[in-house]
């Protein structure tokens, strides 16, 4: 647009008061509209906030599930009771109770050679149990052998890592021990073995009773038993509730002091099995009230002893020693038909 001076020149709002009014008056609908929004967001932040300054309900954690196991001790120690270990594995496979299960060692009576073929027939009956079987050492087919090298071979054969039955080319264990990832062995004494299952800690070792038939063996096994236990609490200290310990007999020697300071420094609840002198006996024989020591009966006198690990307190152990009734379908471990037993524990 020209000026006066017949210049042209650029054009400004100013030129034209109705569009410069209309201009202002959208910036300031805009300005409007922004300050309504912030009002609104602020609003419903006071609202939240005014909800949620109440009480705030915590969730409870669920509870950790019930572990239930079956152990057995010293026998068969007769043709009988080679019967009665059949019959037993048996009975446990219907009532499908126990999710594995634990030999405390003497599989063999006093002062009978330990065989292959016996070894292999007691071994058969073991594998014929719908759960993972561990079996400890005892003395009756070991050190008390007349020639202790040649029995270990054959204990070592026969029953050192029975449990690899169940394993199966899925790797089974390490699904069932996930929080273990399967089952673990002491890189120096194989025999010695441990796992989680469901927040609790097992752990199997290389403890006979009798007489010892290589005072340097024995002082070599002992520590190496007690390293094997405080490594253990010490990995999985934070992730357990209780810990239970497999022998074959009760804690003595060199093995007894460290044990003791390695299950005050857990502090959690441990259970000692052991088996050897054949009659039930439950104990606290420390001043570290946290070690309870059970003694459990004998093969030809009870049938397997049913351990319950409950949930988490100063006394998680429960255990049942008399014949059980056959349970229903729906009361056994969720489990249903004795033919999916392994594989809804191996899940």
């Amino acid at each position: 647009m020209p000026d006066r001076a017949g210049r042209s020149r650029v054009l400004s709002t100013s030129d034209f008061p109705t569009f410069r009014l209309a201009g202002e008056a959208r910036v300031r609908n805009h300005q409007v509209k922004r300050c309504v929004i912030v009002a609104a967001v602020a609003a419903s932040l006071v609202l939240v906030c005014c909800r949620t300054s109440g009480p705030v309900r915590t969730v409870e954690a669920e509870p950790e599930p019930e572990l239930k196991f079956l152990v057995i001790g010293c026998g068969p120690y007769s043709e009988t009771e080679v019967e009665w270990l059949g019959l037993n594995v048996g009975l446990e496979n219907d009532r499908a109770q126990g999710e594995f299960l634990v030999h405390l060692g003497d599989v063999i009576a006093h002062g009978t050679p330990a065989t292959a073929e016996y070894h292999e027939r007691i071994a058969g009956i073991l594998r014929s149990s719908h759960v993972p079987t561990f079996v400890v050492p005892g003395d009756n087919e070991w050190t008390e052998q007349e020639d202790p090298e040649q029995a270990w071979d054959l204990w070592t054969r026969f029953f050192m890592k029975l449990h690899r039955h169940w394993d199966g080319e899925e790797g089974r264990l390490a699904k069932m021990f996930a929080a273990s990832e399967g089952v673990r062995h002491q890189p120096e004494r194989e025999e010695n073995f441990a796992f989680v299952r469901k927040g609790v800690l097992l752990i199997g070792i290389n403890l006979p009773g009798g007489t010892p038939h290589d005072a340097e063996e024995w002082g070599r096994r002992l520590p190496a038993n007690a390293h094997w236990i405080a490594q253990n609490f010490e990995r999985y200290g934070d992730q357990v509730r209780a810990a239970v310990i497999f022998a074959q007999t009760q804690p003595l020697g060199a093995f007894t002091e460290p044990l003791r300071a390695a299950s005050k420094a857990f502090g959690k609840p441990v259970l000692y099995l052991h088996a050897d002198f054949h009659r039930w006996e439950v104990s606290r024989p420390w001043p570290e009230q946290n070690f309870l020591k059970v003694q459990t009966d004998q093969l030809g006198i009870a049938p397997p002893l049913l351990v319950t690990v409950g949930d988490e307190g100063p006394e998680p152990f429960r255990f049942d020693r008399e014949r059980r009734p056959r349970p229903e379908p729906e009361s056994t471990m969720k489990i249903g038909f004795v033919s999916d037993i392994h594989e809804d524990l191996f899940s």
